[in-house]
Parts: structure tokens; sequence; C-alpha cells
């Protein structure tokens, strides 16, 4: 398939589909101060600035007693939607914009059934499950993990950015109708997408469960 496909796609939900993974998980926590990370390597922009192959890390501070389990099409789902979601993106030549994302705007999500994790929007919110084609790429040892957003957790694996669902071929099929919305402007986030198994650059999801406040 054409790599021009996927150079021109803006897209607004960030979730890794975890190709290779691996995890640390704690005893369950209970109602603790919780913090979501996001690290890989990006192309968008934000506000008025372009950032290309830039390191970008997106966090997302909040409380594991606000963790809600439902299930969607026999697939269980964590998510996490009440915290402060915060943006930083390291350049190339060393520049780094930090960013606060407007309240509300993006929410933690994990997909055990398919194994894919991280923020989507919820003003414009992706199906992040909507290719069951997925599942192939986790080990029938990962789907069948206890973690939950609610454990300290390190996941492994590719980074797609995309607000609508994705087509048969795993490709985002169109730009978002919006963008998301930070105090540093708007943030668009180009769909790495991939090519004949070429899933492109590599990310981390990490949950760390923080010691109680005392």
């Amino acid at each position: 398939m054409p790599m021009s496909h996927q150079s021109s796609l803006l897209a607004r939900v960030v979730q890794l589909t975890l190709l290779a993974t691996s995890a640390v998980v704690s005893v369950a926590a209970v109602a603790s101060p919780v913090l979501y990370t996001v690290r890989t390597i990006a192309s968008g922009t934000v506000g008025a600035v372009n950032f290309a192959e830039a390191r970008l890390t997106i966090t997302f501070s909040g409380d594991t007693d606000n963790v809600r389990t439902t299930t969607e099409n026999g697939a269980v789902v964590h998510t996490n939607s009440t915290g402060i979601g915060r943006l930083n993106i390291v350049g190339s030549d060393g520049r780094t914009i930090r960013a606060t994302f407007r309240a509300g705007e993006i929410y933690v999500r994990y997909d055990t059934k398919l194994g894919l994790v991280g923020f989507a929007s919820a003003t414009e919110l992706a199906d992040v499950a909507a290719n069951p084609a997925d599942s192939w790429s986790a080990s029938a040892g990962t789907l069948s993990l206890s973690t939950t957003l609610s454990d300290s957790t390190l996941l492994t694996g590719h980074p797609r950015a995309c607000a609508v669902n994705f087509a048969a071929d795993a490709w985002c099929p169109m730009a978002a109708a919006e963008p998301l919305h930070t105090d540093r402007g708007d943030l668009y986030l180009f769909d790495p997408g991939f090519d004949f198994g070429d899933f492109g650059p590599a990310a981390i999801f990490t949950v760390v469960v923080l010691p109680q406040e005392q």
C-alpha cells in the first residue's frame, strides 16, 4: 500500500496496538493516586508549531477510585476519565513544548481483549477496538493478563492515532474533524500507520500507582 496514505492524516486518538508486550503488575490498588503515561515518537502540530519525529509524552494524572470496567462487544474495557492530561513534546532541535489538555478532553482506555491501550478523546471518540483483526498481534498470554488501569503496569507496542474506525486494511481513512484542545493551541497528530509489516515507531504505556498521601 502506498506510503502517501499516512502522510496527510491528522488524528485525535492516541492508542497502542500491543504487538510486543511485557507487564509488571502490582497487587491491586485501592483508591490511590495514579499516573498514566504514553511515550513515543510522533509528528503533528500544536498551535502554530509543527513538529516531526519528536519525542512525545502524554500523561494523565488521576485516581484508581475512578477506574470503571465495562464490557463492550464481548471485550472487557477499563477506563479512567477523571484527571488532568498533559503533553510534552521535545523536537530534534531540543525545543520543548509543554501543554495541558482542556478538562475532559482525553481519558484513559484499555481494551484487554484486543490489546489496545492509550488515550481517547471524550469529545470525538473513535472505537479503539474497531479492528478485531488486531487481536492477532497479541499473544494468548498477553490477552489473558489480569492487568487493569488500577495496577502498576508497563506495556509496549506501536502507536496509532485515528479519530474514526480503521479501514479494513488498518489504515486511518480520514482526517479528524476537530483537534484536541490544549492551553498551547490545537493539537493534531499524524497517524503513523504501517506498511507491509512495518509498524513504525515503538511506544511505551505505563501505569504508576503512587503512594497515598498521609
